[in-house]
This record gives structure tokens, sequence and C-alpha cells, in this order.
């Protein structure tokens, strides 16, 4: 579950990646969002929801282009599709659904540059882990 002020639409916008109808203040869009192209280099991780979260040296998490993500562990999937959320005057949530099912729920940190990444998976769709990570060009 993903608890912040996009809560009420995020769910809504979940249900847009799944083929459902489109909510207000989301847009599906064709491919990932520039900001966010290049490789994910992670600086701290939580696997507790966000309650806890450890610094860690920096990391690949995944190497984005406009239409494909690249895992660390070599497989590449295809972005199926990209949905932006803009609620509450907030930067944009960019939810991320791979081929492979994952879906990403990405948002800019308070610092510039710095973004936080969920991972949710699972019926139902739950956080399995999170990532606070900056984009390398």
């Amino acid at each position: 579950m993903i608890k912040s002020a996009f809560a009420p639409v995020v769910a809504a916008s979940i249900a847009l990646l799944l083929g459902h109808a489109a909510v207000a203040g989301s847009e599906e869009v064709r491919e990932a969002p520039k900001a966010l192209r290049g490789v994910w280099k992670a600086r701290s991780v939580s696997k507790d929801q966000g309650k806890t979260e450890d610094q860690i040296r920096p990391m690949t998490v995944a190497t984005v282009s406009a239409n494909k993500v690249k895992h660390p562990t070599g497989s590449t999937v295809n972005l199926d599709k990209v949905v932006v959320v803009r609620e509450n005057g907030a930067g944009p949530l960019s939810l991320f659904k791979m081929s492979d099912g994952t879906v990403f729920a990405v948002t800019e940190k308070k610092t510039p540059g710095l973004f936080m990444m969920q991972v949710l998976g699972g019926s139902p769709m739950k956080e399995t882990v999170r990532f606070g990570f900056a984009v390398e060009k």
C-alpha cells in the first residue's frame, strides 16, 4: 500500500495500469519521463514500507530507457504502461508496469534529483521493497 498525499488517486491509477478506465489527476503516457531515464543508483533501502531506511553503498537497481527497463541481472523487460499522477500540487508520481507484471511507483523526494521507488507485486498488490535513488545520465 502506498501511503502519501497521492493515496486516493494511486489506487485508481493502478487500476488504470491494469486496463481499467482513466481517473482524474492521472495520465497515461507513451514513455518513461525523461527525468527518470538513465541508471538508477540506489542509496537507501527499506523492507518495511519506509518505517526504517538503511543507507547503502550506491548500487544499480535499474537502467531505464524510454520503453525498457534493464535489471542488474542483465534481463530486460518492456514498459507496458506508464501512468503519471499529479495531485495536491505535489511533484508527479510515475507508475511503471513492466511486461513481467512488476509495478514501480516512483516519486521525487524533497531533495531535487533524488527519487523514491516502491516495488509493488502480488495479489492484492502491495509494496515488497523501497529504494531511495538518484538517476545517472
